[in-house]
């Protein structure tokens, strides 16, 4: 009747992509601005504020790791699950 594969989407496997450049562009704008204060020495907000987008970067980065990684009795993704045997190479 209702068509809800759209929810696929939502699940929290999709997460990870989506959450992990928003912190790495939040902490490249705070050391940004901490670079201009240096420069710029009239602005004394600079400082603070190069901060406070910092931390902002930084609970942005624990959130997106903290929500994207599976539980670990879960196991985890990757390469290390596919690997089902090791071959020596001919000589």
């Amino acid at each position: 009747m209702f068509d809800l594969s759209y929810l696929k989407l939502f699940d929290t496997h999709h997460l990870h992509p989506m959450m992990t450049h928003f912190p790495i562009a939040i902490i490249a704008i705070g050391f940004l601005t901490d670079l201009a204060s240096v420069f710029i020495k009239r602005e004394k907000c600079l400082p603070k504020m190069g901060y406070y987008i910092e931390i902002a970067g930084m609970i942005a980065a624990i959130a997106a790791w903290g929500i994207s990684s599976p539980p670990p009795w879960k196991g985890r993704p990757g390469i290390s699950g596919t690997i089902t045997s090791f071959s020596q190479p001919s000589p």
